[in-house]
């Protein structure tokens, strides 16, 4: 699979981060692009931010029925900064013109393998049509690993449980929370019926992602770049979440290879919040 272009999201004020974003860039063998970030840290760039990009006012009008952040609350600026910047890169690859596959890459990231990278998508092929809309290169939470082995019966009980529900209450119709039930976890990619590229998915080992944390790094086509673009405005989820609700809701199809090619750093603070300690990272 060809690799068009890698796009490194890099805050201009963080020196540090800039460097080690670079010295990535350079050891990578494709056409590679430096966008500075959205830094919506300080007043002025929040105003400057917003008045980029339509915001939501906080309603549940702004997310489909059902779903509900896992943090709840306003976006807080870091957030909000990092969520516009994917957005600004998911315009230029869809102003790109012809489907083609791109690498995102925020500037906390390390790529630990970059030749089993590249022999990654060389060994994807060719063959591919249309091209997969995401592929994880690596995210948090929720992997294979800890799926428990009660999930089924949970699923299916929601599953009985919402139809139910949704036959006492019409406006439950169109929640969304029996989609999140039935993608939590990756699952073996099987409907090729439905979607041509999951048997090519099978056949190569991706499975066909759940509900992850983590936007650092994953490679998107310019369809599913602009699919996302159109879904996140106005600006309410973090931008995973986001990723989440378009996976959940069958916007895009997004698959996750059987390893982890990008982990995030452990020697750079989080731009979100005050630190990364609450997370809970699996390589």
């Amino acid at each position: 699979m060809k690799i068009h272009g890698v796009h490194m999201i890099s805050l201009a004020a963080e020196l540090d981060r800039r460097q080690l974003a670079t010295e990535l860039l350079a050891s990578l063998p494709w056409h590679t692009t430096l966008h500075d970030a959205q830094d919506a840290r300080t007043p002025d760039g929040l105003e400057a931010t917003t008045a980029q990009f339509k915001m939501g006012n906080g309603t549940d009008a702004d997310v489909p029925a059902g779903y509900r952040p896992k943090w709840r609350g306003p976006l807080a600026p870091g957030e909000i900064g990092c969520l516009a910047s994917h957005i600004s890169v998911w315009n230029v690859i869809a102003a790109s013109g012809a489907d083609e596959m791109h690498l995102v890459l925020e500037d906390d990231v390390t790529l630990p393998d970059v030749p089993g990278l590249v022999d990654f998508f060389s060994g994807l092929g060719s063959d591919w049509s249309p091209l997969p809309e995401l592929i994880y290169l690596g995210y948090e939470r929720f992997e294979p690993e800890s799926k428990p082995w009660h999930w089924p019966a949970v699923a299916a009980t929601g599953h009985v449980a919402m139809r139910l529900a949704s036959q006492i209450k019409r406006s439950l119709r169109s929640d969304i929370r029996n989609q999140l039930l039935a993608r939590r976890y990756p699952r073996t990619a099987t409907r090729a019926v439905v979607e041509p590229n999951r048997t090519m998915a099978r056949q190569h080992g991706l499975q066909e992602a759940g509900l992850h944390d983590g936007t650092w790094a994953y490679a998107i086509s310019t369809r599913g770049a602009h699919k996302l673009a159109q879904l996140a405005e106005p600006m309410c989820l973090r931008s995973d979440e986001l990723i989440n609700v378009a996976v959940a809701m069958g916007v895009i199809t997004a698959f996750t290879p059987s390893r982890k090619f990008a982990i995030p750093r452990s020697d750079l603070a989080s731009t979100l919040f005050a630190a990364r300690a609450f997370r809970s990272y699996t390589p």
